[in-house]
């Protein structure tokens, strides 16, 4: 049942003799006010979703909906109390809370025991979450949007330490050791700081009746708890520094930070981490993981594979001092590289490209693998206008004295536009050359590769170090 625009419907009426009902979507009715509670018994309902009701302010007290898959609330800002989930519910998986005036989700929400995705945006009343949230144990999504109380984050006189990210702090040090468990909420998983999920706050002025709550500015030293989150979008938010607690966060590999406008610093990052968005934080300026990047140091973060900084313009990235002019500088007096035919060059070089090509470094040998930690590259690709497309990076190694090839399909890529409308992807990767199995190398070749996927594409470069144990022998 879709109703889309009813401008004269006040209510839902009882639906309770429309059993086999599976999805009930409510759009732009704008005179809609009440819902009947027979909605939050229809047995096979699968989808529940309430979109651009702004006067919608009477809904079920309860739910009970075994079959439902999504729940939605979006941009019905007089809603404000969420119902309470009266039993489990396994099979709901997504839940879309977007604009709306609730201030707490419900102890119950931990009967949500299947929710995957987790949607709070914009939701400017919201102050606190239930910690039965943190026993949800596929939730993997978290997107935190648009929310100032969450992350409103300052500073703390010149020490430049987050009021909220202190470095001593621990789980346990958060965590009251009452372990007060819900009524029909499956037993607390553990987590990998030794405490558990469902383990309660020992805040200052806490009452006990509060205690089953967090306030959101401790988001990040308890969610850290949770195992299975892997995403996590904190985007528009007022957060000033990321917390370095973010290393809490094991499994998360994607982190959303797209238009925090007072972002100054991100000096941490997970572990695991593999794609980053920062752009539009048009504060930002401590960033060390790429400074480490574009020194073409190998990063500790094994996992990384993106940062965009686009729109980061105090971010200012110097690549050019080692390799070259800035080209954004020099355009119109650019020379093509000398090569032969198969794109072969024995130096680095800086060329005008188009389509598909393959660039060739040597580098001369011989080459002590006792003495070699592995092969720093990096490949620097400028677009010129703003449509654009990513192109894929790749690079392999060979070496005269071996018939084995050491494939790199896996780097760093740094998005950039520094300049307008120029924009520029930095890729940067490393290889141990352990794989080719003999004590001493030859010359060794680097190949790089790529599909280019933007006509505009005006300039490349690209390059191949040596890294040494000791950096004597670097220096030679």
């Amino acid at each position: 049942m879709d109703l889309i625009d009813c401008k004269f419907l006040t209510k839902i009426p009882d639906l309770s003799s429309a059993s086999n009902l599976k999805e009930l979507k409510v759009k732009y009715c704008a005179s809609l006010i009440e819902v009947h509670d027979s909605v939050g018994f229809l047995d096979k309902l699968t989808r529940l979703s309430f979109k651009q009701c702004p006067d919608l302010s009477i809904f079920p007290k309860c739910l009970k909906l075994r079959s439902l898959h999504r729940l939605d609330f979006e941009g019905c800002p007089s809603f404000c109390n969420f119902p309470e989930i009266e039993s489990k519910m396994e099979k709901l998986a997504k839940l879309h809370v977007e604009g709306t005036a609730i201030e707490e989700l419900p102890l119950s929400i931990g009967n949500l025991v299947g929710l995957d995705l987790l949607i709070l945006r914009g939701n400017k009343k919201l102050v606190r979450l239930p910690t039965c949230i943190l026993q949800l144990l596929h939730l993997g999504i978290v997107k935190i949007v648009d929310l100032q109380n969450i992350l409103n984050f300052g500073k703390m006189g010149d020490n430049r330490q987050s009021i909220l990210a202190i470095e001593s702090t621990t789980m346990e040090d958060e965590i009251s050791s009452s372990e007060e468990q819900l009524h029909e909420l499956p037993a607390p998983a553990s987590s990998s700081h030794g405490s558990t999920a469902s383990q309660v706050l020992n805040l200052p002025n806490y009452s006990e009746s509060e205690s089953n709550f967090f306030p959101l500015s401790n988001f990040f030293t308890m969610f850290s708890s949770l195992a299975s989150l892997y995403s996590l979008d904190l985007s528009r938010s007022e957060i000033v520094s990321l917390p370095t607690s973010i290393k809490g966060f094991v499994r998360l590999s994607i982190l959303g930070l797209m238009d925090c406008k007072k972002l100054e610093e991100i000096l941490e990052l997970p572990p695991n981490i593999e794609v980053v968005h920062a752009s539009g934080c048009e504060s930002l300026e401590r960033f060390p993981e790429v400074s480490k990047i574009l020194q073409f140091h190998r990063s500790h973060i094994r996992s990384l594979a993106l940062i965009n900084l686009f729109g980061c313009n105090k971010m200012h990235v110097d690549i050019w001092n080692r390799h070259g002019p800035n080209p954004l500088l020099q355009k119109e007096n650019y020379q093509k590289a000398s090569s032969d035919s198969t794109g072969h060059c024995t130096r680095l070089d800086d060329v005008q490209l188009s389509g598909t090509k393959t660039w060739v470094i040597d580098i001369e040998g011989p080459h002590y693998l006792e003495n070699i930690c592995g092969i720093a590259l990096y490949c620097v690709v400028f677009y010129e206008g703003g449509d654009w497309f990513f192109d894929k990076i790749r690079a392999k190694i060979t070496c005269d004295v071996s018939n084995h090839v050491c494939d790199i399909k896996r780097g760093v890529r740094l998005l950039k536009n520094d300049i307008e409308p120029n924009r520029y992807n930095v890729w940067v990767a490393y290889s141990s050359i352990e794989s080719f199995k003999l004590k001493v190398l030859d010359n060794l070749r680097v190949h790089f590769y790529t599909q280019l996927g933007h006509l505009g594409m005006f300039y490349k470069s690209c390059g191949a170090k040596v890294v040494y144990k000791h950096k004597r022998e670097e220096s030679k």
